[in-house]
């Protein structure tokens, strides 16, 4: 397992969550202990309030290459 997770791993969790997978599946799909999902997401909910949820997406989307995300 990766020790901290990457710009496009956080793209990706974003895009799994967004579409309803759960933090098992996500973690089990990026290669991270589901601990460390409910980590980012809570992390990520932060950063949304202090800076908008839309600025916050955008910054982390423009990392996802959506081939990588087929995987």
């Amino acid at each position: 397992m990766p020790k901290r997770m990457t710009e496009v791993m956080t793209a990706q969790m974003i895009m799994f969550r967004g579409v309803g997978f759960n933090q098992g599946k996500i973690a089990k799909k990026i290669g991270v202990a589901p601990a460390t999902i409910s980590y980012q997401l809570n992390r990520l909910r932060k950063l949304a309030e202090e800076h908008g949820a839309k600025d916050v997406f955008e910054y982390y989307i423009k990392a996802l290459d959506f081939e990588d995300a087929k995987k």
